[in-house]
C-alpha cells in the first residue's frame, strides 16, 4: 500500500520529531555483511587502506552468487552506493534483536523503503517535488529531485525506484541472507561473537559517559556534536570497516559505524594488545612525527597539513589512518567552514600506551625509574 504524501512531509518537518533521546547499541552482525556489500561494490578506492585488505573485497565479491548480484541490480544495489544509507535506515527503524530477527523485520515490512530512502538523500528539494516522485511515482518530479541527490547514488536510486512499495525490503533480506551464508560465511564463527561483545562493551557502558564522550571511546577519537532535535544515537560494531568509521544520519538519529576494537577479537591472549602494537608503530615514521608535531599546536584539516608538510594529500591521508587507528589523533567532524574536518593530537593516549605497556610487563616502574 502506498504511503500518504503526509508521511512523508513529516521527514522533512524538524517541527514533528519526537525529542526524547536515547543510545543504543546494536549487536547484529548483519550489518557487518551490509557494510561488506557497501565497501565491495561501492567502488571506495580507499578499500585498500581497511586492516582486511582489498584482497578481501576482491574474493568477497567474487563469491557472491551470480543469483544475488542479479536480485542485487535488479534493485539497484549492485553499485554498492545505497548500502550505506540502507544501513543506517535499518538500524534507525528496526527493533533490537538477533540477525534472524533483523531479516525478518525486512521481509515482513510493507514500509516504501526506496521513498524513504529518496527523501533521505532529496534533503534539498521542494517537498512538493518529493512528495510528487514519492507517492505518484512522477517520472518529471522523481527527475527533478534527483537533481539534489548526489551524482554516484543517482543512478541506483531512480533503480531503486521502480520497485513496488513492500518490495524492497524483501529483496535486500533475501540478499543479505545468500551474502551472510557465502561471501561472509568464513567469518561467522569469529567474527560473529566479537561484533555481539563489542555492542555489549557498548551497552555497559551507557549509563557511565554522556553521549558525546561514550562516541569519542568507542570511535577511539572521533569528536562530534551531536545536533540537537537528535532523537537517537545509534552504536553499530564492525570488524569489516576497521580500523574507518561511518558517520552518518537518517532522519532524527545518527548512526555510527565503529571499529571493533582489539580485546574483541579472537587473538593469541600471550600476545601484545593490538592497540599498543599500532601506536608505537604509529610513532616509528618521521612523517607521523611531524603530522603529530602539526596537529599538536591545535586544530589543522587535511588541506592544511598537505601545505604545511609538502606532501601529497592521499599520502597525508593515508597516515591519518595509521595515527587514527593508533588512537593518537582526535578528529573533530565539522568544525571548520564548510564542514571539513579537523584533527587533534589525543593527549591522553600516551598515558594510555604507558598504562597498557607495564601492565602487559606486568611491572610497575616507580617515578624514581625502580621497578616493584
Amino acid at each position: 500500500m502506498t504511503p500518504e504524501p503526509k508521511d512523508y512531509q513529516l521527514r522533512l518537518d524538524a517541527s514533528e520529531r519526537r525529542t526524547r533521546f536515547e543510545v543504543v547499541a546494536r549487536p547484529e552482525s548483519i550489518f557487518d555483511v551490509m557494510l561488506a556489500l557497501w565497501s565491495a561494490f561501492g567502488g571506495d578506492d580507499m578499500v585498500q587502506q581497511h586492516e582486511v585488505g582489498k584482497k578481501y573485497f576482491d574474493n568477497f565479491r567474487q563469491a557472491v552468487p551470480a543469483e544475488t548480484i542479479a536480485q542485487m541490480e535488479s534493485a539497484g544495489l549492485d553499485d554498492g552506493s545505497l548500502w550505506a544509507t540502507l544501513l543506517s535506515y535499518v538500524a534507525a527503524n528496526a527493533p533490537l534483536g538477533d540477525d534472524e530477527a533483523l531479516l525478518q523485520w525486512l521481509e515482513a515490512t510493507e514500509a516504501d523503503i526506496a521513498g524513504e530512502v529518496l527523501c533521505e538523500l532529496a534533503w534539498a528539494a521542494e517537498a512538493d517535488d518529493v512528495e510528487a516522485a514519492v507517492s505518484r511515482r512522477d517520472p518529471d518530479a522523481l527527475d527533478t529531485v534527483l537533481d539534489s541527490v548526489k551524482e554516484h547514488a543517482r543512478a541506483c536510486v531512480r533503480t531503486a525506484m521502480k520497485v513496488p512499495v513492500g518490495d524492497l525490503g524483501p529483496t535486500v533480506a533475501k540478499v543479505l541472507r545468500s551474502v551472510r551464508d557465502t561471501a561472509y560465511a568464513p567469518h561467522l564463527a569469529t567474527w560473529v561473537p566479537s561484533i555481539a561483545a563489542s555492542a555489549e562493551s557498548t551497552r555497559i557502558l551507557l549509563g557511565t559517559l554522556d553521549p558525546n564522550s561514550l562516541l569519542e571511546r568507542v570511535t577511539n577519537g572521533i569528536s562530534y556534536e551531536i545536533p540537537l532535535g537528535t532523537r537517537q544515537l545509534v552504536l553499530v560494531p564492525t570488524v569489516t570497516l576497521r580500523p574507518w568509521t561511518l558517520v552518518a544520519d537518517f532522519g532524527d538519529s545518527i548512526v555510527v559505524a565503529y571499529a571493533v576494537a582489539d580485546e574483541h577479537l579472537d587473538q593469541d591472549p600471550d600476545a601484545a594488545p593490538g592497540w599498543l602494537v599500532r601506536f608505537h608503530k604509529a610513532l616509528g615514521d618521521d612523517k607521523r612525527l611531524r603530522i603529530l608535531r602539526e596537529v599538536a599546536n591545535g586544530g589543522s584539516t587535511l588541506g592544511e597539513l598537505t601545505e604545511v608538510l609538502g606532501l601529497a594529500k592521499s599520502t597525508v591521508f593515508h597516515h591519518m589512518g595509521i595515527l587514527r587507528s593508533a588512537g593518537l589523533v582526535r578528529v573533530v567532524l565539522g568544525k571548520h567552514e564548510e564542514g571539513i574536518n579537523s584533527y587533534q593530537l589525543r593527549h591522553e593516549a600516551f598515558a594510555d600506551a604507558d598504562v597498557q605497556l607495564q601492565k602487559y610487563l606486568e611491572v610497575v616502574i616507580t617515578p624514581e625509574g625502580n621497578r616493584s
